[in-house]
């Protein structure tokens, strides 16, 4: 998947984050992709859990359509609102 130079910061300082952290939180402004950030870990870690906190379902429903277009898998994912 590809992710704007923003977020690609942004996923390198997460995935460093989680070398000792067991949560990590991306603080970003609406719209900046922070969905896609979620899709890359997921994808990147097919074999651990997850665990998405939105405040509507509807965010849940573009993670989906991101997911479909990317073959990501999200049956090791829970959606929480």
């Amino acid at each position: 998947m590809f992710l704007h130079k923003h977020n690609s910061e942004t996923y390198a300082n997460m995935v460093r984050l989680f070398e000792t952290e067991q949560r990590v939180a991306a603080v970003q402004p609406t719209g900046t992709g922070k969905s896609y950030l979620i899709m890359q870990l997921i994808a990147d870690n097919a074999d651990k859990r997850f665990a998405v906190c939105s405040p509507s379902t509807y965010i849940f429903g573009q993670m989906q359509s991101i997911a479909d277009e990317n073959g990501i898998s999200l049956d090791n994912t829970e959606f929480v609102t």
